[in-house]
């Protein structure tokens, strides 16, 4: 007898499949095109305008690569329904608070 796929794993089977399916090939297309455009610098220096904006998209997403891994790595999508709840319940206690202190003032300005 098997054991049955838990949901999560069964998710992180879609998310894999799906990477490879779709960013695999993004990747493969983008570095051609990029060699493409080094085929023409190396030709024509005129090409060289290609370059430069490549290069700064490469860093730019390099960073946020990093950013996301770091935030991966430290546990910052483990609970994404968590900080919902938490703003409703400070929402509820603000208003209590509020509430409180209105009947605060209208004690008082009666007295």
């Amino acid at each position: 007898m098997t054991r049955p796929e838990s949901p999560n794993r069964r998710r992180l089977w879609v998310m894999v499949m799906a990477t490879l399916v779709f960013l695999v090939p993004a990747l493969l297309g983008f570095g051609n095109k990029f060699f493409e455009f080094v085929a023409l610098y190396r030709h024509d220096e005129l090409g060289a305008f290609t370059i430069v904006p490549i290069v700064n998209y490469l860093l730019a997403s390099g960073g946020f690569l990093l950013l996301f891994l770091w935030a991966t790595m430290h546990g910052m999508f483990r609970d994404i329904e968590g900080p919902k709840y938490t703003m409703l319940e400070n929402e509820r206690r603000i208003d209590a608070a509020l509430a409180g202190d209105e009947l605060l003032r209208e004690n008082t300005w009666t007295k």
